[in-house]
């Protein structure tokens, strides 16, 4: 007949009050930093998703001239309203809202491109991005005369 041995249990050691404090204060600090600095960025996306909407949609329109040949204007609203608006392939124009936070300053209104693609003179439009505490944002979007756009970003005191 075999002897049953009864081994010797090992426990295992919970967490303690203070431990856990001080790991829920770790926590609490990286969040408390990390919320700033996320909300930065999207900050900065937004505008940049606003600015490069803007440039896709002169991209469009040019397209749009030159596949119908026929002059398609971009019409800008800066004061009271923060929009432009574009005509669809039917016709239609298609509004597009500023989010909140980006404004357009000024603008050539309308900028009509002609059925060869090309804008009279050029367009310049110019967005103004506020923030509290951070830096003012301005972003300039120039057409050329070829129709082309380029988009500049500079920061203000």
């Amino acid at each position: 007949m075999e002897q049953m041995r009864v081994g010797t249990l090992q426990h295992s050691r919970g967490i303690t009050l203070p431990e856990l404090l001080v790991v829920l204060a770790i926590v609490a600090l990286a969040v408390t930093v990390a919320i700033p600095v996320i909300s930065g960025a999207i900050h900065a996306a937004r505008i940049r998703t606003a600015v490069d909407q803007f440039a896709v949609s002169l991209m469009a329109g040019r397209m749009l001239a030159v596949t119908r040949q026929a002059p398609v204007s971009l019409t800008v609203a800066t004061d009271p309203g923060n929009y432009y608006e574009l005509p669809d392939r039917n016709g239609l124009a298609r509004r597009y809202d500023m989010p909140e936070g980006v404004r357009i300053v000024n603008s050539t209104d309308p900028i009509t491109f002609q059925a060869n693609g090309m804008v009279e003179g050029g367009a310049r439009t110019v967005f103004e991005a506020r923030r509290a505490g951070s830096p003012h944002e301005i972003w300039e979007v120039e057409t050329s005369i070829l129709g082309i756009a380029t988009v500049t970003r500079s920061v203000a005191p």
